[in-house]
């Protein structure tokens, strides 16, 4: 388990990303300690691992937090991760091909 600054270091985000991620639904289920110390798991690091890596794609948080909610209804969903996924590099592709032609 790892307290916030120690995932900070970790991840290299900041601890008001982390609290913002948490309050945002991306990261639901952090463990908090009797005093309201958050703990994180191997989980939650892979997590933000996974997080950071859409947002460097420019995906919004709504999306990631839907992806994350699909998640977690489990394989019955997989086609529509899929789909939110796909149509997400679509549109970084389109993105991309209309700064080429400008």
């Amino acid at each position: 388990m790892y307290s916030i600054s120690e995932i900070a270091k970790k991840t290299c985000l900041s601890i008001h990303t982390l609290r913002y991620y948490e309050s945002s639904g991306l990261l639901p289920n952090i463990a908090k300690d009797s005093p309201g110390r958050r703990s994180y798991s191997e989980i939650d690091l892979k997590t933000l691992n996974f997080v950071k890596a859409l947002r460097r794609t420019g995906m919004p948080v709504r999306q990631i937090r839907h992806y994350g909610e699909l998640y977690l209804q489990g394989k019955i969903k997989d086609t529509q991760r899929k789909v939110l996924l796909e149509t997400h590099r679509d549109t970084i592709i389109d993105e991309i091909k209309n700064k080429s032609s400008t």
